[in-house]
């Protein structure tokens, strides 16, 4: 099986997003100011690659 067939990924989301709200993280793109620079990544993307990066033993280098 798969991550994403045991996982309800999405169930995470609205927790990430207010934890990432809490440290001034701003993902959404609604709470932007400009929309120069970077995009906002994904608070359940970082979460599902911090989550294989725990489960497969990797180091920061190697996720990237």
């Amino acid at each position: 099986m798969t991550l994403a067939q045991v996982v309800a990924w999405e169930r995470f989301r609205p927790p990430l997003a207010a934890a990432m709200a809490g440290h001034g993280s701003c993902t959404a793109a609604a709470g932007r100011k400009r929309a120069a620079g970077r995009k906002p990544r994904d608070e359940v993307l970082i979460f599902k690659a911090l989550v294989v990066q725990a489960l497969c033993s990797r180091s920061d280098e190697q996720m990237a």
